[in-house]
């Protein structure tokens, strides 16, 4: 009877072979689910890559670009180009006598600004922030005090 018992609560082989295919189905479906997700986000990391570098050579041919048309403009803009097309449209430096100045109330002249601040000599000497016993290297200490050492010594000694 109890051997009957023992075979009643016996697995069929069966059963245990779908335990075990299961169980290794499950790790396969987590490796593979921890694989994609990697492979995702090494795909948005390179996607990220290529399009900062598309942006860092948009923004370096801007920047010529830029350069370029300032050139242009400091070009179409200097002293000789714009006196030659104020004459190619009739116009013409006045003579002395042919000015007219215009005498406008209350107006000041723009003064200088300094581009930098004056220093003044100050004859006084600050005071210090650090003691002079934190101004001494640790090797002139070593040699002050071992000197110092050797002479207290001495006089030990005597």
């Amino acid at each position: 009877m109890k051997e009957n018992i023992k075979q009643a609560y016996r697995q069929l082989p069966w059963r245990v072979q779908i335990k075990w295919g299961s169980g290794l189905l499950l790790i396969l479906t987590i490796i593979s689910m921890v694989a994609v997700l990697y492979l995702s986000i090494t795909a948005q990391t390179a996607a990220a890559g290529v399009e900062m570098q598309l942006l860092i050579l948009k923004k370096s041919r801007l920047i010529k670009e830029n350069a370029d048309a300032q050139v242009q403009l400091a070009d179409i803009t200097s002293a000789v180009k714009m006196g030659e097309r104020a004459e190619q449209l009739g116009f013409e430096y006045p003579k002395t006598n042919q000015a007219i100045y215009v005498v406008v109330p209350d107006y000041t002249l723009p003064q200088p600004t300094p581009m930098a601040p004056q220093h003044r000599f100050n004859p006084i000497k600050p005071p210090t922030l650090i003691k002079s016993i934190y101004t001494q290297s640790l090797w002139d200490w070593l040699t002050s005090n071992s000197l110092n050492l050797g002479s207290d010594q001495e006089v030990d000694q005597q």
